[in-house]
């Protein structure tokens, strides 16, 4: 046997373990990619990393991303909002409070008089 038929050999007790050959999994991670599917083109990916050597598996903390912290979407819109002054009516001030009575009651006559203003077309 020589040393080519050897490196053979491992190729195909390679194939033969887990999913598939490396280039088998790297080729489908590609394929998942433009198909749009994430979490199976990361599931191959990661499983072609490992089974290469090139890096073992390596979990996250929960809710980390790229060393930030993530959260729920909700609480990201919530958060969003806050910071634009759109904030629940739960923590609005008393000033935000008579300020937003203010502009409701504008709100409510400009749609009065455009009524009226309607009717008296016709």
């Amino acid at each position: 046997m020589g040393t080519g038929e050897g490196g053979n050999e491992h190729m195909h007790r390679e194939e033969k373990s887990g999913r598939g050959s490396l280039r088998e999994l790297i080729a489908s991670a590609r394929a998942y990619i433009q198909a749009g599917s994430w979490v199976c083109a990361r599931k191959n990916t990661q499983e072609a990393a490992e089974k290469s050597g090139i890096v073992g598996h390596m979990p996250r903390a929960e809710g980390e991303k790229d060393g930030k912290k993530r959260m729920p979407r909700v609480e990201e819109k919530k958060n969003e909002k806050r910071q634009d002054g759109q904030a629940s009516p739960k923590v609005l001030t008393g000033e935000q409070l008579a300020e937003n009575e203010m502009l409701q009651q504008r709100s409510d006559d400009r749609e009065r008089w455009q009524r009226e203003s309607d009717r008296n077309v016709w």
